[in-house]
């Protein structure tokens, strides 16, 4: 009995010790609430990014990175900014996100009251900001909005039927839907909540996170053929985008003022640059976007010319892949602020 209790307390002060050292270094969650109109949201609080470049970020009382919002002033060019995780940009400090940035240098160069909200949040899509356009009209009244798209946008967030807010195709056009009684976007972590609601607590443990996200990795991770056969996968046809992705931005243009769409291409820079052009959803956009007459920026020319000219990448860290398909590092934000910083020079606050 001694052995086990001893035992038992060894491996309850090492998890102890490991959830000290991971919430400081690797990752922190300030856990989650369920907001009447936003959905499932991060609790306002503190939360720690190191497992993909590294920041200590603050989260407001709507789930936002930064400090609660202020009443609107009289003067103020207010900005909305809607993304994912791209947007949420966990990866970098907050002074080094393209929407910090592109507040500093319109500030600096035009001398405005011109301020930025990052309303980016993990896993979001289009849905997302459809569905929540009138909340954000009368919560930050912005002046101006800018909204972040990647191709996942469309290839597998905003048709997923597991996702809160999602779009549904209806008599030949599309909705929003919003799943009021929701648990997580991550399968593993739904499943577990549905059956034991009461431990919902435990999710925030980062030793559990940081556990639950290497086990998913591992199940994920493909096995290797000694048989080239056996490797063989068919491919099936590319789906055709273009209707939703027309709906998407002409819905998203009437539901917003002085809209701005920036486009973030996936560039793994280290792989062969000359088979790396553009997906058929960025051709799709490219086009449509031309079509609706919207202000669109897509970053691809911007990162690739940064790269031949300084071989440094737009997307990777030093913890993880540096140059690889992950999401946008200091480079990518600074870029992406310079081309949002010119549009609105140029077009917007003309």
């Amino acid at each position: 009995m001694k052995l086990i209790l001893k035992t038992f307390a060894s491996l309850l002060s090492a998890l102890v010790l490991w959830e000290i050292i991971l919430s400081n270094s690797v990752v922190k969650n300030s856990g989650f609430i369920n907001h009447p109109v936003l959905g499932r949201i991060n609790k306002a609080g503190i939360a720690v990014q190191g497992e993909e470049g590294f920041s200590r970020i603050k989260l407001n009382n709507l789930g936002m990175r930064g400090g609660d919002i202020s009443p609107k002033q009289k003067n103020e060019h207010r900005v909305l900014i809607l993304g994912d995780s791209y947007t949420k940009a966990v990866q970098v400090s907050d002074n080094k996100t393209y929407s910090y940035l592109l507040q500093k240098e319109i500030k600096n160069k035009l001398k405005l009251n011109f301020n930025t909200i990052n309303a980016g949040r993990d896993g979001a899509s289009p849905a997302y900001y459809i569905h929540l356009a009138n909340f954000y009209d009368s919560e930050i009244q912005p002046d101006s909005v800018v909204i972040q798209l990647v191709d996942q946008d469309f290839t597998e967030d905003i048709l997923d039927k597991a996702k809160q807010f999602h779009v549904v195709k209806k008599a030949n056009t599309f909705q929003t839907v919003y799943v009021d009684e929701f648990y997580s976007d991550n399968a593993f972590s739904r499943l577990f909540l549905q059956k034991f609601p009461k431990l919902s607590f435990m999710v925030e443990y980062s030793v559990l996170r940081v556990g639950g996200n290497n086990f998913k990795k591992a199940m994920a991770a493909k096995p290797t053929h000694n048989n080239p056969e056996e490797s063989k996968v068919e491919k099936k046809p590319s789906p055709d985008y273009d209707e939703v992705i027309d709906w998407t931005l002409k819905t998203l243009k009437d539901k917003y003022p002085n809209l701005v769409i920036l486009y973030l291409p996936s560039i793994d820079n280290y792989a062969d640059i000359t088979n790396e052009k553009p997906t058929k959803i960025e051709r799709s956009l490219n086009k449509l976007a031309a079509k609706n007459n919207m202000n669109f920026i897509n970053m691809r020319e911007d990162f690739l010319n940064y790269y031949h000219t300084y071989y440094k990448p737009a997307h990777g860290f030093n913890n993880t892949i540096l140059g690889g398909r992950g999401h946008i590092n200091e480079i990518g934000h600074e870029l992406s602020a310079k081309r949002l910083a010119n549009i609105f020079e140029e077009r917007i606050l003309k």
